[in-house]
C-alpha cells in the first residue's frame, strides 16, 4: 500500500513534538533513532513487495507466503507481544533502542490503519463478499495514492510529490538490524517455515524502486493489470483535496454501517493522540507488552474484528 506519507507524517509529528521539543525526553529510546521510527511506521506494507524484483533478489517462495497480507488481518496482539519480548534479549543498549523505535513505528502504523481504513474501504470499495479482489486492488491502492498526494499538497510537501521514494530510509546496516529481529518474529507469529533472511530489507528496497518507477509513469501503470496494487501507484495528474473529506461528508463503517463524518485529517489526529499517549506510557512504565496491550482493541489493520464481513461502500 502506497500510503507511506500519511504514516511517516504521524511519527514525524510525534518525534518533533514529544522528543525534539521536550528536553525531558532526552533519555528517550527515540533520540537519534528517527529513521528506525519511520521504517517502523511503514508497518507490514513493504512485505507486499518482497521477493518480486530480480534486481534485489527474487524470493518467490517468500513472496508466495503473502506475509504482508496475513499480518494485516491480525489484531496486533501476537505480533506486538512477540516483538516486545524480543527487546528483552537485546543486550546492546544502542541496538535495543533502535529496535524499540522500530516497534513503536510499527504500532503507529497499526493505529493509523485501524482508525482510517474504514473510511478508505468505504470510498474505494470491495466485492460482494466484502473482500478486496480483482479491480478493487487497484481502487484501494489508488485511493490511498490520491490521499497522500492530497496530504502533500495540503501541507506543501513538494519533495514527496517529486521523489516519494526518498521518504523511505534505506541504510543497509539499519535494514540488516531490523531483518535480524523482525523476520524471526514474522515466522513465529504466522507459524510459517523459514522465509528469506532479508525479507524486510528486500521489501523496502523493492518498494523504493517501484515507487520511483511507477509514481510518475502512467504508461507503466496502465500495463499492470487492475488486479494488482502496482497499477494504483501512479500519482494523479491533478491532485484532488476532496479525498481528505474536510467538508465532512457522511461515510459508513464498511462492516457495521455506522454513520461517520470525520475527515481524514481528523482520523489522522485521532491516531496521533493515541500514539502520543502510548509513548508517554512507555516512558513512564517501561517498554513492555502490558502497556501496548492497552491500545489494542481487538480490531485488525482494516479496522474491523477479524473475520467480520464488509457490506457498505460508496
Amino acid at each position: 500500500m502506497p500510503n507511506l506519507l500519511a504514516h511517516s507524517l504521524l511519527v514525524k509529528r510525534l518525534y518533533n513534538n514529544e522528543v525534539e521539543k521536550n528536553s525531558i525526553e532526552k533519555k528517550s529510546f527515540l533520540v537519534g533513532n528517527y529513521d528506525f521510527l519511520v521504517l517502523g511506521s511503514l508497518g507490514p506494507d513493504p512485505l507486499f513487495y518482497t521477493g518480486i524484483l530480480p534486481s534485489h533478489g527474487l524470493h518467490l517462495l517468500t513472496a508466495s507466503k503473502k506475509v504482508g497480507n496475513k499480518l494485516h488481518k491480525l489484531d496486533g496482539k501476537k505480533l506486538f507481544k512477540r516483538m516486545v519480548e524480543q527487546v528483552y534479549f537485546i543486550e546492546n543498549d544502542k541496538e535495543r533502542n533502535r529496535y524499540c523505535a522500530f516497534v513503536l513505528g510499527q504500532f503507529a502504523h497499526y493505529l493509523l490503519d485501524r482508525i482510517s481504513h474504514p473510511y478508505i474501504l468505504y470510498e474505494s470499495g470491495f466485492d460482494e463478499n466484502g473482500r478486496i479482489t480483482s479491480h478493487y486492488h487497484h481502487d484501494h491502492a489508488y485511493f490511498e495514492t490520491k490521499l497522500v498526494c492530497a496530504l502533500a499538497k495540503r501541507y506543501t510537501i513538494s519533495h514527496f510529490l517529486s521523489d516519494p521514494e526518498d521518504v523511505i530510509p534505506d541504510n543497509p546496516r539499519n535494514l540488516a538490524l531490523i531483518d535480524s529481529y523482525f523476520v524471526p518474529a514474522i515466522e513465529q507469529v504466522l507459524e510459517i517455515k523459514k522465509i528469506a533472511k532479508k525479507t524486510y530489507s528486500n521489501g523496502i528496497l523493492n518498494m523504493r524502486k517501484l515507487l520511483k518507477k511507477f509514481s510518475h509513469s502512467p504508461k507503466r501503470s496502465k500495463l499492470c493489470p487492475k488486479s494488482i496494487s502496482l497499477s494504483g501507484m501512479c500519482f494523479p495528474s491533478e491532485i484532488d483535496l476532496s479525498v481528505l473529506n474536510e467538508e465532512k461528508k457522511e461515510w459508513l463503517d464498511p462492516v457495521t454501517g455506522e454513520k461517520h463524518e470525520e475527515s481524514f485529517l481528523e482520523l489522522h489526529s485521532a491516531a496521533y493522540e493515541l500514539l502520543k499517549e502510548l509513548y508517554h506510557d512507555l516512558m513512564t512504565r517501561g517498554f513492555n507488552y502490558d502497556t501496548f496491550q492497552k491500545y489494542i482493541d481487538g480490531k485488525d489493520y482494516y479496522g474491523s474484528l477479524p473475520g467480520s464481513k464488509r457490506q457498505y461502500h460508496r
